[in-house]
């Protein structure tokens, strides 16, 4: 199958990535985004399409993240995600020129390589749904599913703290890339994709111009939200913390 236009949603954890992968796969007409080329994921990609040498992978990889009308999507995060695919893609032999921008293999791979970026205004409440999602390792709940809760959740202050900094420190990672490789993302804001799933489809299909008609099923959102309660006393609690010997308080 021949890819004619490819894009990638550049996410950071917690920021709808997995769910506007879900509702562009279900338009039929946008690839089929998932995070083929994510670390982690590699050995159970791996063991599926039975590959080992990793130029077998990729076209696997590529044939899997296109639908019938030449879309390709995948899903990428930056920093050592990205990293090690550049390694990964290095160790062929058409890439593995060491003066080769990074870019120029990226383009020559994916063809009118176009950017999706998910971000979110509100940082604590990331980190507390990164905090909750590592102690859980529940990333998505599907409608119906209850709450994983084997252990207790217990809040840790650093920890969110952690995160709240790790995540403007991907963010700035990816918008040195944008920065780097010359090119103007579509930036999407959490808090605006989750009021309008239908608007925020048909934005992504009008940036990377796919006029084809389709229908955006309501069952295609399987995914609900996992903000609770408990996210809301996190939220105030790491508030408090946060700036209780600030002398002018800024939340």
């Amino acid at each position: 199958m021949t890819i004619k236009l490819a894009y990638w949603i550049c996410t950071t954890p917690r920021t709808g990535g997995q769910l506007l992968g879900q509702l562009l796969r279900a338009t039929g007409i946008a690839g089929r985004p998932e995070e083929y080329f994510w670390r982690e994921n590699e050995p159970l990609y791996q063991q599926l399409w039975r590959v080992s040498a990793y130029s077998d992978y990729l076209g696997h990889a590529l044939k899997a993240g296109t639908t019938p009308n030449g879309v390709f999507g995948a899903k990428m995060d930056a920093g050592e995600y990205l990293s090690h695919f550049e390694q990964q893609l290095r160790s062929l032999p058409q890439f593995s020129e060491p003066s080769r921008p990074f870019h120029s293999i990226l383009i020559s791979l994916f063809p009118n390589l176009q950017f999706i970026w998910l971000t979110r205004r509100n940082k604590v409440r990331q980190a507390v749904s990164w905090w909750k999602a590592v102690q859980t390792n529940e990333w998505a709940r599907p409608k119906g599913n209850q709450p994983i809760t084997e252990s207790p959740l217990h809040y840790d202050f650093a920890a969110i703290d952690q995160l709240v900094n790790e995540s403007l420190l991907r963010e700035a990672a990816w918008q040195a890339y944008f920065s780097e490789w010359q090119v103007r993302p579509l930036t999407l804001v959490y808090e605006d994709f989750t009021e309008d799933y239908a608007g925020t489809v048909a934005q992504v299909l009008d940036f990377l111009g796919v006029r084809e008609p389709y229908v955006l099923p309501e069952a295609a959102i399987t995914l609900v939200k996992q903000a609770d309660a408990v996210s809301d006393e996190w939220v105030q609690r790491y508030r408090e913390e946060k700036q209780r010997n600030w002398t002018n308080r800024a939340w």
